[in-house]
């Protein structure tokens, strides 16, 4: 892989980056909002949304490592 390729592909490693600090952010603010909850909530349906949510924020994350690390054994 030459230079210019290798320049791209640690671009979008800066940008995924970012975005997972971003989702991070948002996964805290929800962690937050959920531990907030009265129990009477929080062990319903609306506390299985938060957890849910949660939950996706994480997968969404694990993905994005991986295409990362993807990206940075493609550029070697």
């Amino acid at each position: 892989m030459n230079n210019e390729r290798r320049k791209v592909l640690n671009a979008l490693r800066v940008q995924l980056e970012d975005i997972t600090a971003t989702i991070l952010e948002v996964r805290c603010d929800e962690a937050i909002a959920f531990e907030n909850l009265p129990d009477s909530i929080s062990d319903g349906p609306q506390g299985d949304k938060h957890q849910e949510a949660l939950d996706c924020l994480d997968t969404a994350v694990d993905y994005i490592d991986t295409v990362i690390s993807d990206l940075e054994n493609a550029a070697q």
